[in-house]
C-alpha cells in the first residue's frame, strides 16, 4: 500500500540528489536496487514522491546507503583537492631529498665500483670534509705519512702511484680503495 504519496514522477535523479545531500552515483545504486527498470541511458529518470521516500528510507536503514556516511559530491572534490596538495608536497620534498642526495649517490657508486681508488680529497668532499683536514687526520692517525703514503698495516687501503714533477723529480701519490673509502668513512665521516 502506498498511502497518500504522491506516484506522479517529478523529481529527477540529480534533484533527489541534492535534496537528500548524497551523491548522484549513491542516489543511483538506490534506484537501481529498487527500481531496476526505471532507468534508461539517455533519457531523463524521473522518480515519485512515493519512490523518492522509499529512497530515502533505503539510504537511512541501508548500511551501504547510509546517509552518515555519504559523502556529497563537494565534500569528494574537497578531500580530493586535499590528497592532491599533500601528494604535491610530498612529491616537492622527495624532489628536494633526492636533489640532494643523487651527486652523493653518483660519486659514492664511482668510489664502491671497485675499478680504480679515487683521491684522497675527493673522498674527503664525500665524507663531509676538507682535504686538507682529512690529510691531517689520517697523519695523526698514523695511517699515512707526511709524504702521503701509507704505513704498511693500512696499505690494503690504498694504491700508491709515482707521478713525475715538472722539476724532474718524483712524488708519490696514493688512491683510496673502496674498502678504504669504507675505512675512512666509518672513521672520520661527519
Amino acid at each position: 500500500m502506498q498511502n497518500s504519496l504522491s506516484t506522479k514522477q517529478t523529481m529527477t535523479i540529480q534533484e533527489v540528489s541534492s535534496a537528500l545531500g548524497a551523491s548522484r552515483t549513491t542516489i543511483e545504486r538506490a534506484v537501481k536496487m529498487l527500481y531496476p527498470d526505471i532507468i534508461q541511458h539517455g533519457r531523463t529518470t524521473y522518480l515519485s514522491e512515493y519512490q523518492v521516500t522509499q529512497i530515502k528510507i533505503k539510504l537511512q536503514t541501508s548500511n551501504s546507503f547510509n546517509l552518515e556516511g555519504v559523502t556529497t559530491d563537494l565534500e569528494m572534490a574537497e578531500k580530493a583537492a586535499s590528497v592532491m596538495k599533500w601528494l604535491h608536497e610530498k612529491i616537492s620534498t622527495l624532489q628536494m631529498e633526492l636533489d640532494t642526495v643523487k651527486p652523493k649517490a653518483i660519486v659514492y657508486d664511482k668510489f664502491m665500483d671497485g675499478s680504480n681508488g679515487q683521491p684522497i680529497g675527493d673522498v674527503a668532499k664525500v665524507i663531509g670534509r676538507k682535504p686538507n683536514e682529512l690529510h691531517r687526520l689520517l697523519r695523526e692517525a698514523k695511517i699515512m705519512r707526511d709524504n702521503y703514503t701509507p704505513f704498511s698495516e693500512y696499505s690494503h687501503y690504498f694504491i700508491v702511484k709515482e707521478k713525475p714533477l715538472p722539476n724532474g723529480k718524483n712524488t708519490f701519490v696514493s688512491y683510496v680503495l673502496p674498502e678504504g673509502f669504507n675505512y675512512i668513512q666509518k672513521r672520520f665521516g661527519n
